[in-house]
């Protein structure tokens, strides 16, 4: 719909398809018959409108403001649109970033006025690509190390919480106390005591392991009624069995070699 300075308003109406504008660009100033079914007001019935939500259609947003910048805007909008996309089709560009790459590529840029045709083909979407890509665009390659990063993090969290499972799950089959249960090493995040023997979860700072710890007379004192629940005075197939609770090894914590495996 196009608004006049009378208030009148023209509406380009139609069936919803990419044929027709195409078919008109291509045919321009003629019209052609692209093949396009008419537009039955009478079946359609009502045509509705809705306040556009700016928040969840960012993109609309920098459309209106380069409409109301005027001069090169518009042009620029559209060059950049096309390296965004182009990089989010190539998997250089997160979706959710499009948005921001186009919003930055229009700040970036001086305003401009078009006083030739070519202005339009050419100066001003030029400049909006080149800007483009040597902008956020490049990104993606960033975040995409950082989200390999967290990846690599959340996987060796999981193989760790398996890992030590293994080794938690034998101790308490042969009736050894588990003192604590820790993803990590260092400061503790977060922590939780449970169960009868009111073992203590801990989710700690450097997720680049983890341990399991038991109770072991060779790690402190041990009450007498509990002795026969401590790691040492387990039998050797026992111990040899604990510690190879889980398939594979990890990372190993210094004290090893007691009562605490990792």
């Amino acid at each position: 719909m196009v608004e006049y300075a009378d208030g009148s308003v023209i509406a380009q109406l139609g069936t919803r398809t990419c044929v027709t504008p195409i078919a008109q660009a291509l045919a321009y100033p003629e019209r052609i018959d692209a093949g396009v079914s008419s537009l039955d007001f009478f079946r359609i019935g009502a045509l509705s409108f809705e306040q556009p939500d700016f928040e969840r259609f960012p993109a609309l947003n920098l459309a209106y403001a380069a409409l109301r910048s005027g001069g090169a805007a518009p042009a620029t909008l559209n060059a950049a649109n096309e390296v965004a996309v182009a990089a989010f089709l190539e998997g250089r560009l997160p979706f959710l970033l499009i948005t921001a790459v186009i919003e930055e590529t229009l700040a970036g840029l001086p305003a401009s006025t078009l006083a030739t045709l070519e202005d339009v083909l050419a100066a001003a979407p030029a400049r909006g690509r080149e800007r483009t890509r040597s902008s956020r665009v490049e990104l993606p390659r960033r975040m995409n190390l950082a989200i390999t990063l967290l990846a690599f993090i959340v996987a060796l969290g999981v193989l760790i919480v398996f890992h030590e499972f293994g080794h938690y799950l034998i101790a308490r089959l042969f009736g050894v106390k588990v003192l604590r249960f820790s993803i990590g090493f260092g400061k503790s995040l977060w922590r939780v005591r449970s169960g009868r023997d009111r073992t203590e979860w801990v989710i700690a700072a450097l997720p680049l392991g983890g341990y399991v710890k038991m109770l072991d007379e060779r790690e402190g004192p041990v009450a007498p009624e509990e002795v026969h629940r401590a790691f040492n005075r387990q039998s050797v197939w026992r111990r040899i069995a604990i510690v190879a609770g889980a398939r594979r090894r990890i990372f190993c914590s210094p004290s090893c070699s007691t009562g605490r495996f990792s």
